[in-house]
């Protein structure tokens, strides 16, 4: 609380905490010190007024460390005039020789304008840490002006005063309200009601606290090219959609203007009126505003609100409720859409992950075995799924296969990455498994796969490159087709590398396709090598490819050195992440290799 620390005869020394509260008591103070000084009631009401602005300006003002310090009032009566001054603790300010009255919807200015007409001297003296402001008024009966002419001045004075409490009094009104509705419609937010169903709700109670007689509330869509109707109240014929994307911005309806300018717009009786624009009969018979929602320089939406006559134009103390609350309300919405987006992003990943767990499920657990050979195997998504796929299937003698059996190695390809080329892929590798019987003959075995799904690969425009290569080891012979895939590696105990290409149009592409097949020699120590293109697409920060060229040398070199296969493997994954050198994988990446003992 506010503390004397000198009261002797006509003068005053009082100071008190930089708190609101504290100056108001202050005030009283010294209204009654001035009191005990017999000063008339027609000086008292002036003086505290004065003070309390003065008081305020030097709470509002402080700065962090200022508002630790305390204000200081020193007041002085003599026979002939009273002086006050107030020291505060702020960075201070350039006081106008003469301040103006500023218009009525104007939110800052009527202090200094009241502090300087109220008194007769007026002096703010600006130092280091602190500042003070010196008044001086001459006492109303020591007035050099007749009894008259002074009491008529002072009485304009007080009408002058009384004009600006009203004003005060309105806009504390309108602060009231603004924080009651903002409180009031916090509390209703725990319920199950969406923002957007308590928007409706509380914009037309908002419509009867200022006095309104119709509003339009608009929310922006997600990818902010329109606005789209939320609610709206009164006698409006509310547009259900606004293009935020008009032919020209000039003569777009003021919803529209106000959402890309990012400011409210006015519109009265002098608007031109546009058509198809919300309630145009409103542009020439009424008034009102636009108000644009934004919460982070994101558009949240627009409100409007209007009144049927138009010289009853909205005070500034309920364009501040109006914008006050339909700012807040903006908060709330966006705040839920967010919520609703992490959510949406969380099921969705929560999706993916089920969905890479799914696909590594189809991939073999355990590569087959077949005598004298090894294998291994690599995949990496550039999402969490894609549509690259591997298998190893070993076929049992049968009347194609020579004794002992074989191995058909698989390797696709789904044109695309993500959800859609993994189903493709899963269908693929379904059908795969479906015929194990024709593995040891490719070319028949992947026209029968393409006339499989060729039609639904056909209806989303996709397609399929796959490659099969079938291994006899008793025969000492490769049977290769392929659709639309890379060359496979094969090589020699010597590391002399041979890349065949196999021919025929990718999977989808044409259902009556008949794949050709060749046969290759199985050289002694035979190494081979299939993978997808991701691979030899990989880019360097450079953006440069790997190419076909060196993963061939690469291969090369392995094979010369005859590493095992796991060894292989290893090496080649570290080759091309240095290659990469950290930079985003654009595609999925898998091969297979097969080495002989």
């Amino acid at each position: 609380m506010p503390k004397p620390t000198a009261s002797l005869g006509r003068a005053l020394t009082l100071t008190a905490p930089c708190d609101p509260a504290a100056i108001r008591t202050a005030c009283l103070d010294i209204r009654a010190f001035l009191a005990e000084a017999r000063l008339p009631e027609a000086e008292l009401d002036p003086w505290e007024l004065v003070l309390a602005e003065a008081g305020n300006n030097a709470v509002s003002h402080a700065h962090e460390a200022g508002l630790q310090q305390p204000v200081r009032f020193d007041v002085s009566v003599s026979t002939g005039a009273v002086e006050v001054r107030v020291t505060d603790h702020t960075p201070g300010f350039d006081l106008p020789e003469k301040a103006e009255l500023p218009p009525p919807d104007s939110e800052h200015g009527r202090g200094v304008y009241l502090i300087q007409t109220l008194t007769g001297e007026a002096r703010y003296l600006r130092g280091r840490g602190e500042n003070c402001l010196v008044l001086r008024k001459a006492r109303a009966q020591l007035a050099p002006s007749p009894a008259r002419e002074s009491a008529g001045s002072l009485q304009s004075q007080l009408n002058e005063a009384h004009r600006t409490l009203d004003l005060m009094t309105e806009e504390l009104a309108s602060a009231f309200e603004s924080l009651s509705a903002v409180f009031r419609f916090s509390a209703e937010l725990t319920g199950q009601s969406s923002p957007e169903v308590l928007a409706r709700k509380w914009l037309e109670e908002l419509l009867a606290t200022v006095q309104a007689d119709w509003f339009v509330f608009r929310l922006a869509e997600p990818d902010g090219r329109a606005l789209r109707l939320a609610a709206h109240a009164g006698r409006v014929p509310a547009v259900p959609s606004y293009s935020l994307e008009p032919a020209d911005q000039a003569s777009a309806p003021v919803e529209v203007r106000a959402a890309l300018a990012r400011k409210d717009v006015w519109f009265d009786p002098t608007t031109p009126r546009i058509p198809g624009a919300t309630a145009p009969e409103l542009f020439v018979s009424g008034c009102g505003f636009s108000h644009p929602i934004v919460i982070n320089e994101h558009l949240v939406g627009v409100v409007t609100f209007g009144r049927h006559n138009p010289e009853d134009a909205f005070k500034a103390a309920q364009v501040n409720v109006i914008e006050t609350f339909a700012d807040f309300l903006g908060f709330q919405i966006r705040n839920a859409q967010l919520q609703e987006e992490r959510t949406q992003d969380r099921l969705v990943t929560r999706e993916l992950e089920i969905a890479a767990d799914i696909q590594q499920s189809l991939l073999p657990v355990r590569l087959p075995d077949l005598a004298g050979f090894h294998l291994a195997s690599h995949y990496r998504s550039a999402r969490h799924v894609g549509g690259d796929f591997y298998d190893a299937l070993t076929t049992p003698y049968d009347a194609i296969a020579t004794a002992g059996g074989g191995l058909l190695l698989v390797m696709a390809d789904v044109m695309g990455k993500g959800i859609p080329a993994a189903l493709f892929a899963t269908i693929f590798r379904t059908l795969i498994h479906a015929r194990p019987e024709l593995a040891p003959m490719p070319g028949r075995f992947l026209s029968w796969v393409n006339r499989s799904f060729a039609e639904d690969l056909g209806r989303v425009d996709m397609f399929v490159t796959a490659q099969l290569a079938f291994i006899d080891p008793v025969a000492r012979q490769l049977r290769v087709a392929g659709a639309g895939h890379p060359p496979l590696f094969l090589a020699d105990a010597s590391g002399r590398v041979r890349a065949h290409e196999s021919g025929g149009p990718p999977l989808g592409i044409l259902p009556s396709t008949d794949y050709p097949e060749e046969t290759l020699p199985l050289p002694p120590g035979a190494r081979l090598m299939l993978y997808t293109d991701g691979l030899n697409e990989a880019r360097n920060p450079a953006g440069d490819l790997l190419g076909l060229e060196a993963l061939q040398q690469h291969f090369a070199q392995t094979a010369k050195e005859r590493l095992p296969v796991g060894e292989t493997k290893e090496r080649l994954i570290a080759w091309v992440a240095h290659f990469e050198s950290g930079t985003p994988q654009a595609d999925d990446q898998a091969f297979l290799l097969l080495a002989e003992d």
